[in-house]
């Protein structure tokens, strides 16, 4: 994935969102790890999506559930 701006990854989150819905067909799991104001994304680092989430449970979970669907969203 090419550098983008925050504000390009901010805008494409919900898009990002979908498409992992639509992937995974986890329709309540991405309501309730991905698809709410605590978690967003907030930039790229080193080429990786960098999200920002409560806790890091929850970070751990948004890896393990949705890690091969989000980037598979930003391909």
């Amino acid at each position: 994935m090419t550098t983008r701006s925050v504000n390009d990854i901010t805008a494409a989150w919900p898009q990002i969102v979908a498409l992992v819905r639509d992937q995974t067909g986890n329709v309540a799991g991405v309501r309730l790890w991905l698809d709410t104001a605590r978690v967003r994304a907030v930039g790229i680092e080193e080429q990786h999506l960098v999200i920002e989430c409560p806790t890091p449970t929850w970070s751990h979970q948004l890896s393990s559930r949705f890690g091969p669907a989000i980037c598979s969203a930003l391909a």
